[in-house]
């Protein structure tokens, strides 16, 4: 199984202590389509920064994305993200075509796959695709303010070939043992 990564796109009342998800299919990609696994590094109530592992050229970073409140995602470059001891890279490296490009999926059993190599054109982005047929799993992670965290069960969606979306009522560990109800 693929991870897909991380989005904060909710829908929260703070007042009802309500949040819900506005999950709606798509995810963010290359133009070409290819999904990317991505992670938001820094959020504020202007946008929101994702970072996504690739190879630029045969050598492993990141590509990082600035995507506004209206979902229009603006590339910032290539940035070797944050170290082992916790600094952050300084550096963003732009894009220019003829970069060759190879996005890198996490998956669930810890390893990684890549996609094939894609040439960087001066047309060349990253927007928002709907995910292709097949079966995922969606959950929360909740964030406190003493730093601890919780992982909801995730449930378990299915996108068909129209691109309707059908969230399942049973766990995602129900469905893996085969108790699955229409």
């Amino acid at each position: 199984m693929v991870y897909l990564g991380v989005t904060n796109d909710i829908k929260s009342d703070w007042e009802s202590g309500t949040v819900a998800d506005n999950f709606d299919g798509y995810w963010l990609a290359l133009s070409d389509g290819t999904i990317l696994t991505s992670y938001v590094v820094e959020q504020t109530d202007a946008y929101t920064v994702f970072t996504a592992p690739i190879k630029l050229n045969g050598k492993r970073t990141n590509l990082r994305m600035r995507v506004d409140k209206e979902y229009q995602v603006t590339i910032e470059g290539a940035w070797d993200g944050i170290a082992e001891n916790g600094t952050a890279a300084r550096e963003i490296t732009k894009l220019k075509a003829g970069d060759k490009v190879t996005v890198i999926n996490s998956l669930l059993d810890g390893s990684e796959m890549e996609t094939s190599e894609h040439t960087w054109a001066a047309d060349s982005g990253v927007n928002y695709a709907y995910l292709p047929q097949g079966d995922y799993y969606y959950g929360f992670t909740i964030d406190d303010v003493y730093g601890d965290y919780l992982i909801t069960e995730p449930v378990v969606f299915s996108i068909d070939a129209a691109g309707k979306i059908k969230f399942n009522a049973q766990t995602a560990q129900q469905t893996e043992t085969g108790n699955e109800e229409e």
